[in-house]
């Protein structure tokens, strides 16, 4: 086993097919002084070939933090391809420990 990103919790990859890149979204994850380790924000990454990952980027709506213990992006056509994004509009599903899934429309606007 070979570490490829650290500091992910429950990754999920998507394919940007117009970029020809993979997106990882994973929530952020380092010890807190009350205990436990996630918080519940989403960070982005990116890779050409599954092996060599970007730092990670948070993303914050309305100058917060944006995300959820659990978050991914799938497509929202109905190809019957899920993880893979033809254009620049995707949806994020996303919720916290044992809560409601939420959903979200994104869009790409610089890669």
């Amino acid at each position: 086993e070979t570490p490829v990103a650290l500091g992910g919790w429950h990754p999920k990859v998507v394919y940007l097919k117009k970029y020809q890149k993979f997106l990882m979204s994973s929530s952020h994850t380092h010890p807190k002084p009350n205990g436990g380790m996630v918080h519940p924000m989403m960070e982005l990454r990116e890779s050409d070939d599954l092996i060599h990952w970007s730092e990670p980027i948070r993303l914050s709506r309305g100058g917060e933090d944006f995300g959820g213990h659990y978050a991914g992006f799938y497509s929202p056509d109905d190809s019957g391809q899920p993880f893979v994004i033809d254009e620049d509009t995707l949806v994020v599903l996303r919720n916290g420990n044992g809560t409601d899934v939420t959903r979200c429309y994104a869009k790409i606007e610089e890669l």
